[in-house]
């Protein structure tokens, strides 16, 4: 099952929490339908998968911080992401967030098989886990990653690491996107 908060993120099979419910029923509708519905639109949009319910709204709410004019889409299931990727029901988004320490797929494994699709190997994927050890980064950029935050303890220090990766990468982020439908 997905869900989607059009101010905040999509999240695969867990609860979503809306900020401000009133805003959010303003809204028209967004969903993947909707997103390969439109045609030559600039999207700004991540994906970020990581296990940790908490990391994943830490991460969204930082991400609107920094843009709120990106929509932050996420699953908290490694395996489900994988396959939504492999079978192609996953729109392009313009970066991925990848957790390394993960149940089911880990990160580096999930790494491995996205670099793999044609459709998502040139799509930087930034690696955002507690670990800050050398190895880890290392093997993860021999993996194809595209860099690699330590997750940081307060939300200030994460939207500064955003806003510089997202400088760094902003090429990605203003592409335009063709998207089949009428």
């Amino acid at each position: 099952m997905v869900f989607v908060c059009r101010t905040v993120c999509l999240l695969t099979a867990a609860k979503v929490a809306f900020p401000d419910p009133a805003w959010v029923s303003r809204q028209p509708p967004l969903s993947w339908v909707s997103l390969r519905e439109r045609r030559m639109e600039s999207l700004k949009t991540l994906y970020l998968i990581d296990d940790d319910m908490d990391d994943l709204d830490f991460f969204c709410e930082a991400v609107q911080q920094v843009d709120s004019s990106i929509i932050c889409f996420k699953s908290s299931d490694s395996e489900y992401a994988i396959r939504s990727f492999q079978q192609g029901e996953i729109p392009l988004p313009d970066l991925i967030f990848l957790d390394l320490n993960m149940p089911l797929i880990d990160g580096r494994t999930f790494l491995s098989e996205i670099k793999k699709i044609d459709e998502y190997a040139s799509i930087p994927v930034i690696i955002y886990s507690t670990s800050a050890h050398p190895k880890d980064i290392d093997d993860t950029r021999k993996l194809g990653a595209a860099g690699f935050i330590t997750k940081p303890f307060s939300q200030e220090v994460l939207v500064n690491q955003l806003q510089m990766l997202l400088r760094q990468h902003s090429h990605h982020l203003t592409r335009s996107v063709e998207v089949s439908g009428n």
